[in-house]
């Protein structure tokens, strides 16, 4: 008779684990002498960058401005060709309406559903509890399923699901036949404005 071998098998969460560096201990930052020259360079580098921040400001206030006139001028051109129109020019500016859109709340979303009710879609994602994990995670490793030990109630509540409500992709491509509710749910579904 041949005695079996028993293999110990590798935790599968432990073996997904790396091991990290060791951290250094972090000290007091400190100050070198400089020369008069690299002086000149850093107190213009500390300019430029308070100026870049202003810079970024006023960017961020035009960008306001013109991408709630272009989203108006989209919805115009829209309505008038019956389609979406895609990219268009303002001067010199190119603006997109992506068929990409913003979160929105389940209020927002029960609402839009209401009135728009092929407009939005529901995902549930899936994930476990941490720390019910955490707490059974040898025999969770082991075997998920016919795992013995763990109470009913702590099984029940292993995975958390994530409900997440979003705009359907190709919305931006129907707003047509929504006509004279299109401005209503053009700005209910907040469609990504860009520009370059």
């Amino acid at each position: 008779m041949q005695k079996s071998k028993t293999t110990v098998k590798e935790n599968i969460f432990m073996s997904a684990k790396k091991a990290a560096p060791a951290k250094e201990a972090k000290s007091k930052v400190i100050s070198l002498t400089i020369s008069p020259e690299l002086e000149q360079h850093v107190k213009a580098y500390v300019e430029a960058k308070s100026q870049c921040k202003n810079w970024e400001a006023k960017l961020s206030i035009e960008e306001g401005f013109i991408k709630e006139k272009a989203r108006d001028l989209y919805l115009k051109e829209y309505r008038k060709q019956g389609r979406n129109i895609g990219s268009f020019k303002l001067a010199d500016v190119t603006v997109s309406v992506q068929d990409r859109y913003t979160k929105m709340t389940d209020d927002v979303a029960a609402i839009v559903a209401k009135n728009f009710p092929d407009v939005i879609e529901r995902n549930t994602e899936y994930a476990f509890n941490q720390e019910i994990l955490r707490k059974y995670i040898e025999e969770i490793s082991d075997a998920l399923q016919s795992a013995e030990g763990i109470p009913e109630d702590d099984l029940a509540a292993l995975i958390e699901a994530k409900d997440t409500v979003n705009v359907k992709k190709g919305t931006i491509d129907t707003l047509a036949q929504y006509g004279d509710q299109i401005n209503d749910l053009f700005y209910a579904i907040a469609p990504i404005v860009s520009m370059r």
